[in-house]
């Protein structure tokens, strides 16, 4: 997706994706270190980040969260701040249940021409969902939850997964069980 976006020549577009993905992705919690870090100063120098990262990290996280507009950097003073950004919420959980139904269509569709995906991955769908219409993950899931507890609950399903699915991803738990896989009757 973040492919398709640097292409579309869109650039609000692409930085808005590439926010999501780094606030939202597998391995956040490296992000989310960094910039709770510099959430708490003013100006933080990349020596003092070299302290806390190793340096070949520094660069890299600064990289990233530069490009996605997280972050401003003067290279030359090696200085960084964090520019706030607001986050979507859903107030409306009809409108939560649309941007929903939108993007897992999208992630829906396979390679194969007529042929759509019977499950999707809640984590994909997180991701994806985040990353385009800008919420966190945090967000997704509560909403999520309070779908699960209406009366959209007859339109979506959940499944499990062998152990290995959930090694490697952000678990999605609803009334004390752990989920991997999602399906909405759309």
């Amino acid at each position: 997706m973040i492919c398709d976006y640097l292409s579309s020549n869109n650039e609000d577009l692409y930085k808005q994706g590439l926010r999501g993905l780094i606030l939202n992705s597998e391995k956040k919690d490296i992000f989310d270190k960094f910039l709770k870090y510099i959430d708490n100063k003013i100006v933080v120098s990349q020596e003092e980040l070299t302290e806390i990262f190793n340096s070949i990290t520094v660069r890299a996280i600064i990289s990233w969260t530069k490009e996605a507009d997280l972050i401003e950097y003067i290279k030359e003073e090696k200085k960084i701040w964090k520019i706030r950004q607001e986050y979507k919420k859903y107030d409306d959980i009809n409108i939560f249940w649309n941007d929903l139904k939108e993007i897992y269509n999208k992630l829906q569709k396979s390679e194969i021409f007529n042929v759509d995906k019977l499950f999707l991955s809640i984590s994909e769908l997180r991701n994806n969902f985040c990353m385009i219409k800008g919420c966190k993950s945090e967000e997704f899931d509560k909403n999520l939850i309070e779908l699960l507890n209406s009366d959209y609950k007859q339109l979506i399903r959940l499944y499990g997964g062998p152990p290995t699915v959930f090694e490697n991803k952000t678990n999605f738990y609803f009334k004390d069980m752990k989920y991997a896989y999602i399906r909405l009757k759309v």
